[in-house]
C-alpha cells in the first residue's frame, strides 16, 4: 500500500471543535451538497480560525458573512472575496449604531455590556469601544438573500437568544443552526444555555450534536 495513501481518508475542519465535519455529514443526510449551500456566520471573526463556514466556503459554497469588527472585517473581505461581507453588527431594532466592546481577546468582542463587564470580572479587559453600524438579520436577508439559509452559525458573545427570539423563522427557516451554548468562564465550571437550546427546540428543532461549546440543530430529515 502507498504510504502516503491513508491521507485521502482524513478530513480536513477549521471549526473549534470540528463542528464542520459534523454540519457536513448532516447535510449529507438531509440530501443537501455542501458545495452548493447558503449560509450565514453571525460573528464570523476569521476567514479560517474556529470558522463553521470555512470548509463549505473551500467547497464552493457561498454566504453571508457577518463581522463587526472593522479590523477581523477587512481580514474576512480579502480572504472571502466570493461571500458578502457585512461589517455591522445584529441588533433586535434597526439603529445607526451601536457601541461594540473590543475585548483583550478578540473572541470576547461583544456588543453586550453586560456580557463585557462579565468578562472584566474573568480577568479580561475592555480595550476600546466603538460605535459600528447595526441591522437586524431580517432586514439583511430581505436584502441579500434569495433562498431561505442551509446553514446559520452564530457566535455572537451575549446575544444569541436575542438574535433568535428576533428571527423570523416562518419566512427563513434554515435547515440546520450551529449555536455557541455554553457559558464562557474561566474561574468555574461552565454551564450550558439550557434555555436557549429549549427556546429553539421549541421552534421545532431538534439537537443532532453538541461538542459542548457548540449545539447543532436541524429541521428534521
Amino acid at each position: 500500500m502507498n504510504l502516503f495513501s491513508k491521507y485521502k481518508y482524513s478530513q480536513k475542519s477549521y471549526s473549534q471543535c470540528g463542528e464542520d465535519i459534523i454540519i457536513n455529514f448532516l447535510l449529507r443526510r438531509l440530501g443537501l451538497d455542501s458545495s452548493s449551500i447558503f449560509y450565514i456566520d453571525i460573528g464570523a471573526h476569521h476567514p479560517y480560525y474556529l470558522s463553521n463556514t470555512a470548509f463549505f466556503y473551500e467547497k464552493g459554497a457561498r454566504g453571508i458573512l457577518i463581522e463587526p469588527d472593522p479590523v477581523l472585517f477587512k481580514l474576512l473581505k480579502k480572504s472571502r472575496k466570493n461571500d458578502i461581507c457585512l461589517n455591522l453588527a445584529i441588533s433586535q431594532e434597526i439603529e445607526n449604531n451601536i457601541n461594540l466592546y473590543i475585548m483583550s481577546t478578540p473572541t470576547l468582542n461583544t456588543t453586550s455590556y453586560e456580557e463585557a463587564k462579565k468578562y472584566e470580572r474573568e480577568g479580561y479587559k475592555i480595550k476600546d469601544i466603538i460605535q459600528v453600524p447595526c441591522n437586524s438579520l431580517n432586514k439583511i436577508l430581505e436584502k441579500f438573500a434569495q433562498k431561505h439559509p442551509n446553514l446559520i452559525s452564530i457566535d455572537a458573545e451575549g446575544i444569541d437568544e436575542i438574535i433568535i427570539n428576533n428571527f423570523d423563522f416562518k419566512k427563513w427557516r434554515p435547515d440546520i443552526l450551529c449555536i455557541e451554548t455554553l457559558e464562557f468562564t474561566t474561574k468555574r465550571k461552565p454551564c450550558k444555555h439550557h434555555d436557549l437550546i429549549k427556546n429553539i427546540c421549541d421552534k421545532g428543532y431538534q439537537v443532532y450534536a453538541d461538542t459542548f461549546i457548540n449545539t447543532i440543530f436541524y429541521k428534521g430529515i
